[in-house]
């Protein structure tokens, strides 16, 4: 509050001029008053504003906060689920490879040996009907024989010198482990893996006819004849179902006997 006559700055409540001693008029409380009435009631309804503006800022922001929060959740799931599909879509493919690789490889080593163990059984069979023919007996390998039954065991004595019975009787062993490693098989190789179990039943017999020759000549040659026709029968059923087959492996191995 001022001093209508000398500008003097007065407290609040005064009457007179402690300055010039000039009465303070009602008119100038009044103003005084209702200046700083109007300052505090401006200053309340500014801060009223202020609390209101933030009060609806406070529900956006929160909605806001959660919607991020959800948004990231989503995102984490949808990665680590994705992440996880995949890690398991690639595991199923190698198992199905690796699947297919077994397979491949024990049907290889059957249409190998099988052809090894036909020539092996073709040579019994030539010595057993030479000795059956000839009236002062054979050689075979390097002895004389004078029975059938002489001229097979000459001739599986040198098949063994040669080291040729003992890779039968290991490739057994090799394909017999594969089978077991196979008996699960994938949807996708469930035919495949029936052919081949009736496959490895012949071949475990033709290893057997050229290990340990038994019977008569003629049930000896039919048996083997039905055994290479059976075999030569699923392999061309694999030609079809693994048309990847590497017969280049199978040349490899029977190359690798001298027969």
């Amino acid at each position: 509050m001022y001093c209508t006559n000398c500008n003097q700055i007065l407290p609040d409540d005064s009457t007179f001029c402690n300055k010039c001693g000039h009465k303070v008029s009602e008119s100038t409380l009044e103003i005084s008053s209702g200046i700083e009435t109007g300052t505090v009631t401006s200053i309340v309804s500014n801060n009223e504003t202020s609390l209101n503006r933030k009060s609806k800022k406070k529900p956006i922001i929160i909605s806001l906060v959660i919607i991020i929060i959800i948004a990231m959740i989503s995102a984490s799931y949808w990665y680590y689920n994705d992440k996880q599909q995949k890690e398991e879509a690639a595991a199923k493919a190698a198992m199905i490879q690796k699947y297919q690789n077994d397979i491949s490889e024990a049907v290889i080593k059957i249409v190998a040996y099988s052809y090894i163990s036909e020539k092996i059984t073709n040579l019994y069979s030539t010595v057993w009907s030479g000795a059956i023919k000839a009236r002062y007996g054979i050689q075979v390998n390097g002895k004389k024989a004078y029975s059938f039954n002489e001229a097979i065991k000459y001739q599986r004595e040198e098949l063994e010198d040669k080291g040729i019975l003992k890779k039968v009787r290991e490739n057994t062993q090799s394909v017999d482990a594969l089978m077991k490693s196979l008996n699960n098989p994938p949807e996708e190789f469930q035919k495949a893996y029936g052919i081949l179990v009736e496959m490895y039943g012949n071949y475990t017999q033709f290893a057997d006819q050229a290990d340990s020759p038994t019977g008569s000549l003629i049930e000896f040659n039919k048996k083997t004849n039905e055994l290479s026709a059976g075999i030569s029968k699923y392999y061309n059923q694999f030609k079809i179902l693994l048309p990847n087959l590497d017969e280049s492996k199978i040349n490899d191995y029977i190359g690798s006997q001298d027969i």
